[in-house]
């Protein structure tokens, strides 16, 4: 093996342990040493210096806005968020080595407009139900299209979390994440306790078998042994492709999250409420999740002059504008 190769193997190995002590997650550390050899490459084929202790302005500005702005694949522009993904995971590596220099660049990325969100009319959201064949389908499909959970959050939700009329979210981070407090939907307790039922069989199950059990009381469980198991994200995965197959239509676990952020928006909600529910850290990610675009705010004008009694109706209908909302409230 050349030296240069040696070396740059030696420091990835390096950087993995050392990563790995901070308690950085694997992913991370995947897609950090994944884009650290893309980089490398790049710069050893313009024959730039690749070494992370010694890439200057120069080598940076080259990865991140010559070889970092199309698809290798389809030839396609990258998007903002993915640019600054990947150069978010490359500076992992840089500063892991001393290396600052991509806060030199200070970099400026245009606003993600998330114009390819997804969602499902209102009406397909809530026939998903009708489709699920066991009670914990039912309960994951409840958690996200009517209250809104990530996967994560369903996934870590235990038999405790749901109560009276109150449910106990831990979100995404590590350690739980932030812990946040939502109101029920009236149709989530009766779920729940069905799901509760296919628990107590499991549990049957176990005692009958080896006399004793042993639950740490995930929802989304299976029996192994004599143990209650927690599901892996694999069987949300798989779940909910069969889902979606019976169903005949396509759609995944953001968006039946999604779908139930822009039911509550088009319901009237305020966004500043729509936030608290799912749990975003400000308004403005938001209105990116939900991808609020021109069309919606065209509506929300046409509100604000029915309510204000300022509609110009021959204006409106000479520039193409719907006049099918000028009723008064």
């Amino acid at each position: 093996m050349p030296t240069k190769e040696r070396h740059h193997r030696e420091l990835v190995e390096a950087f993995r342990v050392d990563a790995a002590n901070q308690n950085l997650a694997k992913r991370t550390i995947r897609e950090v040493v994944r884009l650290s050899k893309d980089a490398k490459k790049h710069l050893d084929s313009a024959g730039k210096p690749y070494n992370p202790r010694k890439i200057g302005v120069s080598e940076a500005n080259y990865v991140i806005n010559v070889c970092w702005t199309t698809n290798k694949k389809t030839g396609e522009p990258l998007s903002a968020k993915t640019r600054k993904y990947n150069v978010a995971m490359w500076n992992i590596w840089l500063e892991a080595h001393g290396n600052y220099v991509v806060k030199k660049l200070k970099l400026r990325w245009p606003p993600e407009t998330r114009t390819n969100v997804d969602w499902l009319p209102t009406e397909t959201g809530q026939q998903i139900a009708n489709h699920c064949e066991t009670p914990l389908e039912c309960l994951m499909v409840q958690l996200e299209i009517n209250q809104g959970l990530r996967r994560c959050e369903v996934m870590r939700s235990k038999v405790d979390h749901i109560f009276g009329s109150t449910i106990r979210v831990e979100g995404k981070g590590r350690m739980g994440g932030k812990v946040r407090f939502l109101p029920q939907h009236s149709q989530t307790y009766p779920i729940y306790l069905e799901a509760i039922r296919y628990r107590e069989a499991l549990r049957q199950e176990a005692l009958d078998l080896y006399g004793e059990v042993e639950d740490e009381g995930w929802l989304m469980c299976y029996r192994r042994g004599k143990v209650i198991r927690q599901y892996k994200e694999s069987w949300m995965h798989d779940a909910i492709v069969n889902i979606r197959e019976r169903m005949g239509v396509h759609f995944s676990h953001h968006t039946l999250r999604r779908t139930y952020g822009r039911t509550l928006w088009k319901a009237g909600v305020e966004l500043e409420t729509i936030k608290e529910l799912l749990g975003h850290e400000s308004v403005d990610q938001t209105i990116k999740y939900l991808g609020i675009k021109f069309d919606d705010m065209q509506s929300g004008m046409d509100k604000y002059e029915v309510y204000t009694g300022t509609k110009d109706i021959a204006h409106a209908t000479e520039k193409g504008h719907r006049t099918d909302m000028l009723a008064p409230e």
